[in-house]
């Protein structure tokens, strides 16, 4: 199966952030690190693209063909998250599209809900490595789409929405995606090269304001 993870290009406006750095994609390098091999699997990282994203887009998808297209949003992207699955549908009309990050993980009930989530296939909520991965085996018959912990689906045209299960163990998760597969580069901090690397996940706090607990609980 051939897959594209695509992250919004929205970015937080912080003063001089365009010239001082570029960071890559962390989480949809992970989830699509931990597809099982024999999938081909690329990422592409709208920030470093935001000034000719229609072209680009265009362009790239029509040379991939991918079968499932997956999108992360928070939810102040999710607007952007929608005209870019207008757009990938006017490109690629039988695509399946999955939306990902912490606005599906908080409002997954609200988005299915809502006349938009017509063009929307799947909605993974939480951690999305084992979710995905299992996603896209089950597309190819080797999984459940019920049976997919954290997994919304669509049965019979409603929603359905797995319960969830366990949080990711780290130290059985596969490296993020580092090599050709990013069709984006250009990651920077003040001109020198830079990757992110993810040491933790969590936290023991619980702070109303903050969306990490919802993502893994009280937990580190």
């Amino acid at each position: 199966m051939k897959v594209v993870l695509i992250s919004m290009p929205d970015v937080v406006p912080i003063i001089i952030h365009e010239m001082a750095i570029h960071m890559p994609n962390h989480g949809i390098a992970c989830v699509g690190g931990n597809i099982d091999e024999g999938h081909e699997v690329h990422l592409i990282d709208l920030v470093r693209k935001r000034n000719h994203i229609a072209g680009y887009l265009e362009k790239t998808l029509k040379r991939i063909d991918p079968d499932l297209i997956g999108l992360s949003a928070m939810t102040w992207q999710y607007p952007t998250c929608l005209a870019l699955i207008g757009l990938i549908k006017s490109i690629l009309p039988r695509a399946r599209i999955a939306v990902g990050g912490y606005h599906a993980t908080l409002m997954s009930e609200e988005m299915g809900a809502s006349p938009e989530a017509n063009s929307i296939d799947f909605m993974v909520r939480g951690e999305g490595e084992e979710t995905f991965r299992r996603l896209v085996n089950a597309l190819e018959g080797a999984d459940r789409l019920v049976s997919i912990p954290f997994l919304s689906h669509k049965q019979d045209g409603r929603w359905l929405h797995n319960p969830p299960g366990d949080l990711c163990d780290l130290s059985r998760l596969k490296l993020p995606i580092r090599d050709r597969r990013r069709l984006t580069s250009g990651y920077h901090f003040m001109n020198s090269k830079i990757e992110v690397m993810e040491t933790s996940r969590g936290c023991t706090r619980n702070c109303s304001f903050c969306s990490i607990r919802h993502m893994y609980g009280r937990s580190y």
